[in-house]
């Protein structure tokens, strides 16, 4: 009850004091605001600068939409060409939005691509050719993912393939998600800034003719019932005909000359030229073998499609490993991928093309087998071939169905002779040891620069698990490890290569491969070369001797690329991989994907692997 009032007496009885504000002149004041918007107007003036200076961090590239016609009739296929200029552009994303009510992309009225080049075999095969429709309406976006092998035209031009469904006027527009990749003035991996709003304008006019009346029978007929350059017309003079669509600018029929061939009679077999469905085949190549024990050698498989045209094979090989054992499979001419997997007794070998409708034919190497004669005797290397069972030997036509086209019945074996050393010719031909006969243990430092990595990467990314080869070049020896490589605050890594019993007379080759890049041969212990990845083996030259070695392979680049799984090849799988992931963190992905080391997969990664598609495969 006391509290009210003892509240509302304390309020009446506080005193406040007001600050007193000092006396402002109209001058000063005028010149306050004078100041204030002089102030905004600045900023309004400067934020577009500010805006293109930060987006302007990615170096510019000048696009344009280029339309083959303006104007278009219904069903009339035409090219939307785009053009970049004034930099070198590796790789291209597009998204290009379209009306799909009015225009169809090729691949959607049945064509296998709609993509051509004006700038020959600038850009590999499209990686991803796809069209997206929006939801819930007319606007379809085409995705096209490109790559070039070449990344040095500062010019190209490349053309879409479309079709007008019916009238009507459309944009194409590219999408904000385009993105175009390349090296900038320094030379390093970058995104270049497009244009806003790249765009042009198609128009639909349907057929040639208005809608009209036909005169004959008063039928009402639209111009758009007709094909492009038809119009509807009487069928004939009489009024009761109806109307037909005929040929606005018709032209002469040809008529052929009368054929005075003999036309075969009824049951006369056709004769038929090339090759039949059935009629590839795998052999063998040296047809057989005379070895020594224990040492190596070489089969090459060939493939002969005579004039079918092929996408790949897959060979299985059934072998006794008492008597062999099979060290190395390399890749032959005539396949651009190629895998093995070797199990007990059994070698399979998949080769395939490496891009969308590319295809082989005729007679080439599929691979080379380099196998170890283990036991005396007779042995024989034989084609699994059973098309009618999984896990056979198949060659794979260039058709929709994937055809397997191979004859079975038309292949040899491979007969091996392997004899004690002393009592073979060959003995003297290819020793068990070099001239000499001196052998140690050697212990190699390596130290080796990865492409893309110029300094020490994080914690995580400093040791990378690298496939050594120590090989020599009269094949006396041959040993093969994967060694942690460590990197130093210089970008560069070195590791340690220890192997037992070396034949130390001969010259050696040492062979390098990444956990993400193509194997390279090196000849020399200390190599060089001119122009980053360009470096050759001629021939093995590298002198061993026993204890601690020291092998300084940096002044050359180890290319990087073939992404893990490896498959000895920078191929469209690769690529894919890393545009597919930009942006990404994830331990999966930069497992896979982060090409420099720096913990993100981004468009530096997709650079390096762009520049290490000028080599693309892992060296021999």
């Amino acid at each position: 009850m006391d509290k009210t009032p003892i509240q509302a007496q304390s309020i009446r009885h506080l005193h406040f004091s007001m600050p007193k504000i000092p006396h402002i002149s109209k001058k000063y004041l005028g010149f306050g605001i004078v100041g204030i918007v002089l102030f905004i107007g600045l900023i309004w003036y400067i934020s577009p600068f500010v805006q293109k200076f930060f987006a302007g961090l990615n170096p510019p590239i000048e696009a344009s939409l280029i339309p083959e016609k303006e104007e278009v009739y219904v069903d009339e296929e035409f090219q939307v060409s785009m053009r970049l200029t004034s930099r070198e552009a590796s790789a291209l994303e597009l998204y290009l939005s379209y009306d799909g009510a009015i225009f169809s992309y090729a691949t959607e009225f049945g064509e296998e691509s709609g993509f051509s080049q004006v700038t020959k075999d600038y850009f590999l095969s499209p990686l991803i050719e796809e069209v997206v429709p929006s939801s819930g309406g007319s606007i379809k976006t085409l995705h096209l993912l490109l790559v070039s092998h070449q990344g040095q035209l500062d010019a190209v031009q490349f053309n879409l393939k479309f079709k007008a469904l019916k009238e009507g006027v459309s944009d194409f527009i590219t999408e904000s998600e385009t993105r175009v990749a390349g090296s900038s003035d320094d030379d390093t991996a970058t995104y270049f800034e497009l244009p806003e709003n790249v765009m042009t304008k198609v128009t639909v006019i349907g057929t040639g003719t208005d809608p009209g009346t036909c005169a004959c029978s008063g039928e009402t007929v639209s111009s758009d019932t007709c094909s492009s350059g038809y119009g509807p017309v009487c069928s004939a003079v009489d009024a009761d005909q109806s109307c037909v669509c005929q040929a606005l600018d018709p032209t002469p029929t040809y008529t052929p000359a009368p054929d005075n061939s003999i036309t075969p009679e009824e049951g006369t077999p056709t004769p038929t030229t090339g090759v039949p469905s059935n009629a590839a085949t795998l052999k063998m190549l040296p047809i057989s073998s005379n070895v020594i024990l224990p040492k190596e050698f070489d089969v090459s498989v060939i493939v002969n499609s005579g004039t079918e045209e092929i996408m790949g094979t897959d060979t299985y090989i059934a072998y006794d490993k008492e008597f062999l054992e099979v060290k190395s499979v390399l890749k032959g001419e005539h396949f651009a991928v190629i895998n093995h997997t070797p199990f007990e007794g059994k070698l399979y070998i998949a080769a395939t093309v490496a891009n969308q409708g590319e295809f082989t034919k005729g007679t080439g190497t599929v691979a080379t087998i380099t196998f170890l004669s283990k036991k005396i005797g007779t042995t024989k290397l034989t084609f699994i071939c059973d098309p009618s069972k999984p896990g056979s030997s198949s060659v794979i036509k260039n058709d929709i169905s994937a055809t397997n086209i191979i004859d079975c019945n038309n292949m040899s074996d491979h007969t091996i002779e392997i004899l004690e050393g002393a009592s073979s010719p060959a003995n003297t031909q290819i020793p068990t040891q070099p001239v000499g006969g001196a052998r140690g243990d050697v212990e190699l430092k390596i130290k080796v620069r990865f492409q893309g990595v110029t300094t020490q990467p994080a914690e995580a990314y400093r040791t990378l698990n690298t496939r050594v080869i120590l090989a020599a070049g009269d094949k006396s020896y041959r040993e093969e490890k994967v060694i942690p490589f460590e990197a130093d605050g210089d970008g560069l890594w070195s590791g340690t290569f220890s192997a037992k019993n070396v034949a130390l007379g001969a010259k050696y080759a040492i062979y390098i491969k990444g956990p993400k890049h193509l194997m390279k041969k090196i000849c020399e212990a200390t190599p060089t070369e001119s122009v980053s990845g360009t470096y050759d083996c001629s021939a093995e030259k590298i002198d061993l001797k026993a204890g601690t070695q020291d092998m300084d392979m940096s002044k050359i680049i180890l290319l990087v690329g073939d992404i893990p799984v490896q498959n000895g090849i920078i191929d469209s799988v690769d690529a894919v991989y890393v545009r597919n992931n930009f942006g990404s963190t994830t331990s999966s992905s930069v497992s896979r994907g982060d090409l420099n080391l720096d913990g993100i997969v981004h468009a530096q990664d997709m650079v390096l692997m762009l520049k290490a598609l000028e080599f693309k495969y892992d060296e021999k």
